[in-house]
């Protein structure tokens, strides 16, 4: 048997990219702090595509799959039931949208899924980024993903974390999913679009690289060591520069410093993993890029971008895995449907949700990208609990049904943050009997929206299921819920004050 070195508390899987750990973790072996360890631990990872293009009857489960009632507030009864499931020529179905391989799409993985329907960003945003996880017009507050990866609620220990958070995005071009503070230690500085990854190899060697490389016999001292006596030389004033900086120029300063502490502190956590081997994923970079679409307007490749995502997949998964990182984004933007050109993928694809495309985007996001990604987590952690267990992964669209309005995301998770979510439900937030807003039509399409929840109690849930007090959030008020919650004057009639209320409420239905 080939050694493999010191046994970690994780297991891997084999991938696209053909890159494995074989052994599974032994809970006898562990003692009973890191059993407790294991079982605390909680991952969060968050999926976006672009634009709207699945129609409500594509995406959702119809009305009746939700029969049960629930009251929420006087006048106002959501609705809930177990999520369908159905199979039909090899492939699994919840609905024409959220479909995949029978083979990975089964019954057991369905019922770790979530589809929910009424939450609403309760403001205009058309086209974002930030929205997805609370940073409204990427102003303000960051995003939800950057206030786990700076809460020591979440990471209580960081000895052997290398990445507080991973971005992934395809287009190298443009501002991700991840929105934060310049100096997040001390939650201060501009919000700020964070840079991505667009290489699963360049990902791949970031994280594990040089793990297990031997250190030379006489290590030479940290750069960032030097840099820092020098910054403390500065700032006491032995060089006398302390009285001359300014105070924009010692917060630009102060922040530099935080970034080369942490790059240190992720330096010091490398002797901390523990891996056992690893294979170095296949080269990724002949597939297409969305970069690549734009500039040649070639059709899209859709087995190529597949395989693209499925490398991205197997590192993450691996980097949950090794307890390297916890929280991680993914925006997959619009390089998933296959024979569509660039020059047309905004009018065919971005603005087109009726049945005829049956939501193209959205449904090769779903299976390429989020159902890849929590069947390789869906394996088993310990005490019968997967790492998907442990884990909240949600799917969600800029705009669901009708492109340029938010007042309906679409919302699919898996995984049930420890036992935090109930899952396998198809939940319906909306009161069917009131109408938020008068028919509107884009591309052909026509839509009602209906009064439902707030995204804001959305996110704070989540905050909440993986360890956070809502003090914990920050000041992001008005409203109790994570984020602005201003209700546009044009919507108040449909997001009235309870809603906004309830912000920070645990959601019904959900919350187990």
């Amino acid at each position: 048997m080939k050694k493999i070195g010191k046994l970690g508390r994780r297991h891997f899987l084999l991938g696209a990219g053909g890159f494995t750990l074989a052994l599974p973790v032994l809970p006898s072996l562990l003692t009973e702090t890191a059993r407790a360890q294991v079982r605390q631990n909680k991952r969060f990872v968050a999926i976006a595509s672009t634009h709207g293009g699945a129609a409500a009857a594509d995406m959702f489960p119809p009305d009746a799959a939700a029969p049960q009632t629930e009251p929420l507030f006087p006048g106002h009864v959501a609705h809930h039931g177990p999520l369908p499931y159905s199979t039909s020529g090899g492939v699994a179905s919840i609905t024409r949208v959220l479909r995949g391989s029978e083979g990975v799409l089964t019954p057991a993985l369905a019922s770790k899924l979530n589809v929910v329907r009424g939450l609403g960003i309760m403001q205009y945003m058309g086209h974002h980024h930030g929205g997805h996880l609370g940073s409204i017009g990427e102003t303000g507050v960051p995003t939800i993903d950057q206030v786990l990866a700076w809460s020591d609620r979440f990471y209580p220990d960081l000895s052997g974390v290398l990445e507080r958070s991973i971005q992934i995005d395809s287009d190298r071009n443009g501002n991700g999913l991840a929105w934060g503070f310049t100096d997040p230690a001390t939650r201060s500085g501009a919000i700020v679009g964070l840079p991505a990854e667009q290489s699963s190899i360049g990902l791949f060697d970031r994280l594990f690289g040089d793990v297990g490389a031997t250190a030379p016999s006489e290590p030479r001292r940290p750069v960032v060591d030097r840099v820092l006596d020098h910054y403390r030389a500065m700032t006491s004033g032995r060089f006398g520069d302390a009285q001359r900086l300014s105070a924009a120029d010692r917060r630009r300063l102060e922040e530099h410093m935080q970034r080369i502490s942490e790059l240190q502190r992720r330096l010091e956590s490398r002797a901390a993993v523990s891996c056992g081997q690893l294979t170095r994923p296949g080269n990724s970079a002949g597939f297409t890029r969305a970069d690549d679409v734009r500039l040649q307007v070639r059709p899209v490749a859709e087995a190529q971008n597949a395989q693209w995502f499925a490398l991205f997949n197997d590192v993450l998964a691996t980097a949950i895995m090794c307890n390297v990182t916890s929280v991680a984004t993914i925006y997959p933007r619009a390089i998933l449907v296959d024979g569509v050109n660039q020059s047309d993928w905004h009018e065919s694809v971005a603005h087109a949700g009726d049945s005829a495309t049956l939501g193209q985007q959205a449904s090769r996001v779903f299976e390429h990208v989020f159902l890849d990604l929590v069947s390789k987590l869906d394996v088993e952690e310990m005490d019968g609990r997967t790492f998907l267990d442990n884990s909240l992964v949600q799917y969600t669209q800029e705009s669901g049904f009708l492109t340029h309005f938010s007042l309906e995301m679409p919302l699919v998770t898996a995984g049930s943050a420890g036992g935090h979510f109930r899952t396998g439900r198809f939940i319906d937030y909306r009161y069917r009997e009131s109408t938020l807003l008068p028919a509107r039509h884009w591309s052909g399409l026509k839509a009602e929206f209906r009064e439902g929840l707030s995204w804001n109690q959305y996110l704070a849930n989540v905050l909440m299921a993986m360890g956070l007090r809502p003090q914990d959030f920050g000041d992001t008020t008005p409203g109790p819920g994570y984020g602005d919650m201003t209700v546009e004057a044009r919507h108040a009639a449909g997001y009235h004050q309870g809603i906004v209320d309830a912000g920070g409420d645990p959601l019904p239905m959900l919350v187990a």
